[in-house]
């Protein structure tokens, strides 16, 4: 099964990365994608990490550096900088591809050890909601936005213009399904600037995760059923160096800070 996965995030590298390997200036950049090329997955990971930590970060940044963790079997980290990928190029059919076949690897190798109770079934409906609202991209809506606020503005004035007939109801119809058009953009861009400020994702990169009711290592454990490495998690609080974060069941639990990764998702 991993010798299929190989062979799939090979394809997917072929095909190219978001950016289709353009040419940067950075020659750490350089190297990493030379490294890349060769099958040196640790000098990729160790240049993408250099080249990650001296920028803002970039769609195919992330999803360069998370096929190179894929190939060394880190897939926490993997789905982690995937998913940090689909949220800065939602509509880029590569890096979702790529995220499906990482997280369906990850399921498989958790199930090996029977251990079934700690695969995770779903996430919290905020997430959902934070995705559903992130998933065109701010470029698509605000044209959506900007062309059905021209086509209701002229199709209004188009039909004001016209006599009665067949034809003007026809125009008073693409009138109103414009300024339709016009609202449910409007609604989705206001969806997506609430849920970026009210909803924090992140992702569980620790192998064996163990979450505590409190932010003390001292603190008893709390049972998370579906808590594993590469779990999607609401990020609730934050308290010196541990967050508290949530699953699809609403059970809540403290980790250390360093075993989990936010999501930056950006902002419209």
């Amino acid at each position: 099964m991993k010798a299929t996965m190989t062979i799939l995030l090979g394809l997917l590298l072929v095909l190219g990365s978001p950016s289709a390997w353009a040419q940067t200036e950075s020659s750490t950049r350089a190297g990493a994608d030379q490294a890349m090329s060769e099958g040196d997955y640790e000098q990729a990971v160790q240049l993408y990490r250099q080249t990650l930590d001296q920028s803002e970060g970039s769609a195919d940044l992330h999803y360069n550096l998370g096929l190179a963790y894929a190939h060394l079997d880190r897939l926490p980290l993997a789905v982690y900088h995937l998913s940090q990928a689909s949220y800065l190029d939602p509509g880029d059919r590569n890096i979702r591809e790529g995220l499906a076949l990482v997280k369906a690897e990850l399921r498989r190798s958790q199930a090996e050890p029977a251990v079934g109770d700690q695969l995770t079934k779903g996430e919290p409906a905020p997430l959902f909601w934070l995705a559903f609202f992130h998933r065109l991209g701010r470029t698509r809506v605000e044209l959506v936005l900007l062309g059905a606020c021209w086509l209701a503005f002229l199709l209004l004035l188009l039909w004001r213009r016209m006599k009665p007939s067949g034809s003007r109801d026809l125009v008073l119809v693409l009138t109103v399904l414009s300024f339709l058009l016009l609202g449910g953009a409007a609604t989705y861009r206001i969806g997506a600037a609430i849920t970026h400020d009210s909803v924090q994702p992140g992702v569980v990169v620790a192998s064996e995760p163990v979450a505590r009711r409190g932010p003390d290592p001292q603190a008893p454990r709390v049972v998370m059923r579906d808590l594993a490495g590469g779990a999607t998690v609401l990020i609730r609080d934050e308290r010196e160096d541990w967050l508290e974060v949530a699953l699809s069941d609403e059970v809540t639990g403290w980790l250390p800070g360093d075993q989990v990764r936010r999501i930056v998702v950006p902002n419209w």
